[in-house]
């Protein structure tokens, strides 16, 4: 995820060896759920903007699942 400190857009980078569900899950760090999302990937390398204007100021993690798998959550500062 890139930047780490957002104003507006992010971009997310994933490196998957075969086609897949992907599906993020941004939450606040008390846990309140801001925004889930779903969306198809191919295998190689992939590149998803992240519209994050809509999110109040403070620190969030992105978790992200795919094929039943969950990542560690990323953490990110939203300006």
């Amino acid at each position: 995820l890139a930047p780490n400190r957002v104003k507006q857009f992010a971009k997310l980078y994933i490196n998957t060896a075969r086609a897949a569900k992907f599906s993020l899950l941004i939450t606040d760090m008390g846990g309140k759920v801001w925004r889930r999302m779903s969306f198809d990937v191919s295998g190689g390398s992939f590149e998803k903007t992240l519209n994050l204007s809509e999110l109040p100021a403070g620190v969030y993690q992105l978790t992200a699942t795919m094929n039943q798998l969950q990542t560690a959550p990323l953490r990110f500062v939203k300006e």
